[in-house]
């Protein structure tokens, strides 16, 4: 590189006080200066964008952001150069990353990277959890997960898994060594529904009807589920949705959508789960755990003062409605700051 670049390009030591000494240390020969080791430092490098894209997602929704703001009056100290106007500069954007780098990682939902092992799941029949091991974590990290979780959003893992145990069937019954007298039960219950079947078909060639319309009727009337067992089925959805915040890792919005579901249905069938302010106490206190503990516990708090008061308090429905746009109002956030990055 030519002298004079070289010296464009770098800084000198703080030793060499003008272009005379630096010269005076370089050798001549034929006309030619050949500078030897000087203590030549690079310009710092203005940092960068790290380039990282946000995903959508988001772990526990973080519902007290405020932006600290300086206090009214007050002002900064003026650079004394232009090169400490510079450095503060870069001092900024290195703090605007930063804090956009902090908004994705709380946004970023959990990527499984393999599934380790399964088991039944406690206190409800025919349950499975699996043991997942998380990318970015240690096997001695894996937490175990609901099965129908890890099917919404890694259901390639999750096949390749059971494919590696042979079946998922084959898997349940062999390693989870599931009782005798449940597998004979499933036996005789295949067998009992063919038995009802052919004995439906005689019925209806006894009467007359032999149409397909026909066949489906009779059946219907016979294996059609009561009312009761409908509701309880509904109560139990609606139980698992709340239990799903409590312990599950979804993301935010995700749950709302689930949660949602589950509570129209409870609605429809008039459960006393979505009634009154202890329907609003339970999903505070469901939401509270992890996704939203700030919000839902300050929320829970003002319930029960309300309630104890004989004040009008807000219904479940609203509290609803809430979080979700709370959701929303998140992802916007981080979507801005990561613009402005």
């Amino acid at each position: 590189m030519p002298y004079g670049l070289a010296f464009l390009c770098f800084r000198p030591a703080s030793g060499i006080t003008s272009f005379k000494s630096l010269r005076s240390l370089c050798k001549t020969t034929n006309g030619t200066v050949y500078p030897e080791k000087l203590a030549l430092t690079p310009e710092p490098e203005s940092p960068t964008n790290t380039g990282r894209e946000f995903t959508g997602n988001m772990e526990p929704l973080s519902l007290a952001a405020n932006t600290a703001q300086p206090a009214h009056g007050s002002s900064e100290p003026k650079c004394s150069s232009k090169a400490d106007a510079n450095d503060k500069g870069a001092a900024e954007d290195g703090e605007i990353t930063a804090d956009a780098q902090q908004e994705q990682e709380r946004g970023e939902e959990h990527e499984v990277k393999a599934i380790l092992d399964h088991r039944a799941a406690e206190g409800e029949r025919g349950a499975i959890e699996l043991l997942v091991h998380w990318v970015g974590e240690t096997k001695e990290e894996a937490t175990w997960e609901p099965e129908e979780e890890i099917q919404k959003g890694a259901a390639g893992t999750l096949y390749d898994y059971w494919k590696s145990k042979g079946c998922r069937g084959r898997a349940l019954f062999n390693e989870l060594q599931l009782p005798e007298e449940y597998r004979i039960f499933k036996v005789l219950r295949h067998e009992r529904r063919q038995k009802s079947l052919r004995n439906a078909q005689a019925t209806l060639v006894i009467q007359g009807k032999t149409t397909i319309q026909d066949l489906l009727r009779e059946l219907k009337d016979q294996f059609a589920p009561s009312p009761l067992s409908i509701i309880t089925t509904v109560r139990e959805d609606y139980r698992k949705a709340l239990r799903l915040a409590e312990v599950g890792r979804m993301n935010p919005d995700q749950w709302h959508k689930t949660w949602f579901t589950a509570y129209t249905r409870a609605k429809a069938y008039s459960l006393q789960e979505v009634k009154g302010p202890l329907a609003a106490k339970d999903f505070l206190s469901a939401v509270g755990k992890r996704l939203a503990p700030e919000w839902g516990q300050r929320e829970l708090t003002n319930l029960i003062r309300d309630d104890s008061l004989g004040r009008l308090t807000i219904t479940l429905k609203e509290f609803g409605d809430w979080f979700s746009a709370m959701c929303h109002e998140h992802k916007l956030r981080v979507k801005t700051y990561l613009r402005l990055v």
